[in-house]
């Protein structure tokens, strides 16, 4: 299996003698006919959970275009909502969010929890993400109806025309930084990508 790590980790271990976390925002793994796309939980500024939902729907949208993908290819949503936060309004208000980016029928499967506590004090939500991008260029008239259809929509969906690159993130301590800075910080390259192959052996000997 082939597979790409997005953006390797550049926050600091608190592990000794590990210079930095063993993790990454995200991991592709690439096959025959798709692309599955795995997203590290992560959190996003705002004053409410549904104003970290609208960032972090913003920034997602961007990263799957970065990868020849789109929001509607998402298929798992999984929201981690601090347990004071979440209530019936909480979730009303994340279902507008929703309501804002996910078009019929592309709506994702999705799990919304309580947990007790989140890394960052400023964090309200934190949301972990899975899509799965179709190999394949679209067809010539699935390109023309979305082209259609993106006309039809671009007044009613103005939230998404936001769309910005992956700028923010919010460190261990709750600090807002750039992607640019935080990884100035740690000495990382930005633009980071690693790729790498493993082969499955046959049992066939």
């Amino acid at each position: 299996m082939r597979k790409t790590v997005l953006a390797p980790g550049f926050a600091d271990s608190r592990a000794e003698g590990v210079p930095h976390v063993v993790i990454a925002d995200g991991v592709v793994t690439h096959h025959a006919d798709h692309d599955r796309v795995l997203l590290s939980g992560a959190g996003a500024p705002g004053e409410t959970v549904a104003e970290q939902v609208t960032e972090l729907f913003l920034m997602l949208d961007a990263l799957l275009s970065d990868i020849d993908g789109s929001i509607d290819d998402v298929v798992t949503t999984r929201y981690h909502v601090l347990a004071e936060q979440l209530d019936r309004e909480t979730q009303a208000d994340v279902d507008a969010v929703r309501a804002e980016f996910f078009e019929y029928p592309h709506y994702p499967a999705s799990t919304m929890v309580g947990v007790a506590d989140l890394l960052g004090d400023e964090m309200l939500v934190e949301v972990e993400i899975e899509a799965v991008i179709p190999r394949e260029t679209r067809a010539d008239a699935d390109d023309a109806a979305d082209a259609e259809s993106d006309e039809e929509t671009a007044d009613a969906t103005e939230i998404r025309d936001r769309r910005e690159p992956l700028t923010t993130v919010l460190t261990r301590e709750g600090e807002s930084l750039t992607v640019e800075d935080a990884r100035a910080r740690e000495g990382l390259d930005d633009r980071i990508e690693i790729e790498f192959e493993t082969v499955e052996e046959s049992d066939d000997q």
